[in-house]
């Protein structure tokens, strides 16, 4: 189900409004982001937004999902909100807002753009909470550095993100060389991978080693 909030209404069960509604797109990749204040400071600057603007503010929450291979348009309540829009669920004078305008896609240029315009296109009006910078259809029709803008953050923001995988596959690579290596903790336990995915609910990573978590065994 999609995890929408302020109404408890969500995009799959849409109710009509007068009030045009600024929908908060928050997204983080890793159990450390989760633990820190992701939420608390994307939703902050989201609802300043929607208050200076008489927005009614929507979440949608897209929790442990990366936007480097797109798997939050894909998979992820991202998606769900294209489609919404697409079919009429969702009017296109919402508003959309993203903390930095990389939360919405880290792919390679040409498909991060397409998805940009994707947005605008339907009408939606995009806003970056960093600068609260404001993206139209017209508004970059009218002024084309801003695409170019655009194009600039989407590209460093795929770089970035590449140079990160690579780093993390290789120390994934290491890790798995000590467990064939014969490296253990003292009570026999592998050590726990904790730069790849997110721990599974029957196991105990705090230690860097993986273990049985206690509270369910």
């Amino acid at each position: 189900m999609s995890v929408l909030a302020t109404t408890h209404s969500n995009i799959h069960g849409f109710m009509p409004s007068t009030i045009t509604k600024c929908y908060s797109y928050i997204k983080w990749s890793s159990d450390k982001q989760a633990k820190g204040t992701t939420l608390e400071r994307q939703l902050k600057t989201a609802q300043e937004i929607a208050d200076d603007n008489s927005l009614e503010l929507v979440e949608i929450i897209d929790s442990g999902i990366s936007a480097f291979k797109g798997k939050n348009t894909k998979d992820g309540e991202l998606g769900h909100f294209i489609d919404a829009v697409h079919n009429g669920l969702i009017p296109c004078e919402s508003w959309l807002v993203v903390e930095n305008i990389d939360r919405l896609s880290r792919q390679a240029i040409i498909s991060a753009q397409r998805l940009f315009m994707t947005f605008l296109e339907l009408g939606l009006t995009v806003v970056t909470g960093m600068d609260k910078k404001i993206y139209t259809e017209q508004s970059v029709t009218d002024n084309p550095m801003e695409l170019m803008y655009s194009i600039m953050l989407f590209s460093r923001a795929h770089d970035e993100s590449a140079k990160k995988s690579k780093r993390t596959y290789g120390n994934a690579l290491s890790i798995i060389d000590k467990y064939n290596n014969g490296e253990r903790s003292d009570d026999g336990y592998a050590i726990a991978i904790k730069s790849v995915g997110t721990d599974m609910w029957w196991s105990d990573c705090s230690e860097s080693f993986i273990s049985t978590n206690r509270v369910y065994y």
